[in-house]
This record gives C-alpha cells, sequence and structure tokens, in this order.
C-alpha cells in the first residue's frame, strides 16, 4: 500500500504492507534509479481509493513493467479528469464499505516484496547527519518527527518539500499537509495559521524555504497578534532554489539576478513582528530549540539549507 501525501498517516511505517508515500523526485532524493521500477513493475492491478490527480502520485508513475488494470474507488466520480487519469473501472461508494468488502478478498502478501527496499533506503536516509554547519532538508523533517506528537506538518513550497513527502512520520490522517496541485509558493504560513485555529490545543509545525517564506512573512505580525503557537522552521539558501533548479534543468542555466538574493536575518525579522527567533546550524541545535520552546507562544528557527550530496534533482519518469 502506498498513500497520497496527504493521505499519510492512515497506516503505521511499521505496518509490513504500507511502504510510505511517493514523489515525482523520490528517485533523485533518495539516490536510487529504480526505485519506481521495483515497486511496480511486477504489479498487474492499482486499486485506487480517493485518488485525486493533483496527488502527488503520478500515473506516469505507475505505468511501467507488467500491463495493469486499475479500478479507481471514490465517493465522487472521476469522470471529469479521464483524459489525464485513465482507469478500467470505477466504483462510486463509501470508501469505508468499499474497503471492508475487499479485505474478505485479500491475497496472502508476498514474503519478500520488491518495494521493501524502499522502506529500508528510506530508513538509511534518516541516519545521516550533516557535518559542515548547514542542515539537510532530511534532518530538518527527522526533527520535526521527533517533537510533533499529536500536532501538525504543514509546508510551503519548494524542492524541499517532497523531501517532507518522503520523510514525515505522521501518526493519523489530516496530520500532514502539502499544497498539491497549484502549488503556489508562499501558501505555507496561511495553511499553518489556519491549522493552528482549527486545532488550538496542539502544535503546528512549518517547513518553508526562504523564498516561499518572503511572499506571505507578513502574516508573522497575524501569528504574534493571536498569539498562535506555530513553530515555524525556515529553511534558508538565500535563493529560490526550486525555480534556479527547474532553468538549470533546461540547459541555459540560471537567471541568477533574480533567483538569488542577499542575506536576510530571518530571527530579527520574526523579532520585529512580536515572535521569538532563533538559529540552528545542527540536527542536535535543532532538536533543542523546538524541544525547549515556549509552547505557549510563537517561535521562528531559521535553519541553514544546504542538500546532501547524492541528491539529484530530477523527476521519476
Amino acid at each position: 500500500m502506498m498513500a497520497s501525501a496527504n493521505a499519510k498517516g492512515f497506516l503505521s511505517m511499521t505496518d509490513p504492507l504500507y511502504i510510505g508515500s511517493a514523489s515525482p523526485y523520490m528517485e533523485g532524493i533518495l539516490n536510487y534509479p529504480t526505485a519506481l521500477d521495483d515497486v511496480f513493475n511486477d504489479v498487474d492491478l492499482i486499486l485506487n481509493f480517493g485518488y485525486q490527480y493533483v496527488d502527488d502520485i503520478l500515473p506516469k508513475m505507475w505505468c511501467r513493467g507488467k500491463p495493469k488494470n486499475v479500478i479507481h474507488i471514490s465517493a465522487h466520480s472521476a469522470e471529469t479528469i479521464k483524459e489525464k487519469y485513465r482507469f478500467d473501472f470505477e466504483v462510486t461508494s463509501n470508501v469505508l464499505d468499499a474497503l471492508q468488502q475487499l479485505g474478505e478478498y485479500a491475497a496472502t502478501p508476498k514474503q519478500h516484496f520488491p518495494a521493501d527496499k524502499l522502506k529500508t533506503t528510506i530508513q538509511s536516509h534518516r541516519r545521516r547527519r550533516s557535518s559542515y554547519g548547514r542542515l539537510s532538508p532530511i534532518e530538518v523533517v527527522e526533527a520535526v518527527n521527533k517533537n510533533i506528537g499529536g500536532g501538525k506538518f504543514i509546508t510551503d513550497i519548494g524542492y524541499y518539500r517532497h523531501h517532507a513527502i518522503l520523510f514525515s512520520e505522521p501518526t493519523s490522517t489530516g496530520q500532514f499537509f502539502t499544497d498539491a496541485g497549484l502549488s503556489s509558493f508562499g501558501t505555507g504560513l496561511a495553511s499553518a495559521i489556519g491549522a493552528q485555529f482549527v486545532d488550538p490545543d496542539n502544535s503546528v509545525f512549518l517547513i518553508a524555504g526562504d523564498g516561499g517564506f518572503h511572499s506571505g512573512s507578513c502574516d508573522l505580525e497575524t501569528v504574534a497578534r493571536h498569539t498562535l503557537p506555530i513553530v515555524m522552521l525556515i529553511l534558508n539558501n538565500n535563493a529560490f532554489g526550486l525555480i534556479e533548479r527547474y532553468q538549470h534543468r533546461g540547459g541555459n542555466g540560471a537567471n541568477e539576478a533574480i533567483l538569488k538574493f542577499g542575506s536576510v536575518d530571518f530571527t530579527a525579522l520574526a523579532k520585529a513582528n512580536g515572535v521569538a527567533g532563533a538559529r540552528a546550524s545542527s540536527f542536535e541545535e535543532l532538536d533543542a530549540a523546538i524541544a525547549g520552546r515556549d509552547r505557549s507562544k510563537p517561535i521562528l528557527i531559521e535553519v541553514p539549507l544546504e542538500y546532501a550530496e547524492g541528491d539529484e534533482f530530477r523527476e521519476s519518469f
């Protein structure tokens, strides 16, 4: 079983049948160029529950190896997206009822499923730690995993979003949210504010890049005015990093005049708006800053960002 990003948490990562989520950039992030082949080559039946085309698991990711029958099961018809998402059979039904009925016909799982390698690869990346004064997105996600409890995990838009999709470990649905589909820079802080209003008794964690955060940092004042205890983790590499990678991939290089910007002291920006600010340049410092915070008030933690060696930006199809 595999979950789309915003459905993570419906099963524990310790479940032997659950392999987590997928991202269009997973093979490059994991330095595992055959990940999708290993997951899907021998599959001959795809059961999609509540699938939406804007989810990060795209049809062109599973269309490899054996011919596949695709069954779409949802409370709503998918007729309107048939041009992009083709299925052989559609069941419009209560999804829980459909799951319970299918459970009566469940097959015995293979002892060694090729997708098991994906889980072990993800686990091996979790243990890596930077030693050069900057953190990788995986380390930041791991710090959130360690401290989140029953809270919510929100991401803004950037390449790091796909690291969060792969490495976050929500324990229930509705705990992890990333803006799939429209994917607009700067929506992360607004989403975190909304999540905190909806769930005032639990912590909300936001991961945002410096470029995206600049688009909506004015709402730091909103956070302070309403005393929303959001933990804002700002990954700073002084650039619109995702756009820079897309431009390099185009073969003509990146236009640094519009992609790079000068150093911004995000801790000072936070304090100017009445929010506590801190900076962390190691996993231990980040973990301590999160664990030692005043849980009744917001905090912004600036994290110098560096993508890990071997983290190659490329689409997995």
